[in-house]
């Protein structure tokens, strides 16, 4: 197989085998980010490198990061907003813990692409931060008496 094909192999592997399971977009994205070393830009899965070549799995995880993050960028908010409330009540802290610790710890604003124009990281963190103020801000409404 050359290049093109084991990277079409390795995508295919992973989408099937980790991604699938992830019930939403944004938990897929910040599934990839945290295979990247952030320091050296490397991704790791040792399931991938014992399969296929340290290149393939290198340029097929940033091709499914890039990609991730820009079908979450184009989401329509409404949308986004949903997803967002899936991913954080799939996570194992819960919905409300999960909601807190991606506020306080800002964990968005490490799940973009490496090599991608700062305007872009930009919108995707602002989006972000306005769905979680407006998630946030939804735990403090009074309900109305019935």
């Amino acid at each position: 197989m050359d290049n093109s094909q084991q990277c079409q192999a390795v995508i295919k592997d992973f989408v099937e085998h980790s991604l699938m399971a992830i019930p939403s977009e944004l938990g897929r994205l910040a599934y990839v980010a945290s295979l990247r070393d952030v320091g050296s830009e490397c991704y790791r899965h040792d399931g991938l490198s014992a399969l296929y070549p340290a290149g393939a799995v290198q340029q097929a995880l940033s091709l499914c990061h890039r990609e991730l993050f820009l079908r979450v960028l184009e989401a329509p908010l409404e949308r986004l907003e949903i997803d967002l409330r899936v991913c954080l009540g799939a996570l194992s802290g819960g919905f409300e813990r999960s909601l807190t610790e991606w506020l306080e710890q800002g964990t968005y604003c490490h799940l973009a692409p490496a090599d991608l124009p700062r305007y872009v990281v930009e919108l995707f963190e602002s989006n972000m931060a306005a769905l979680l103020a407006v998630l946030a801000s939804a735990r403090f409404r009074i309900q109305p008496a019935a």
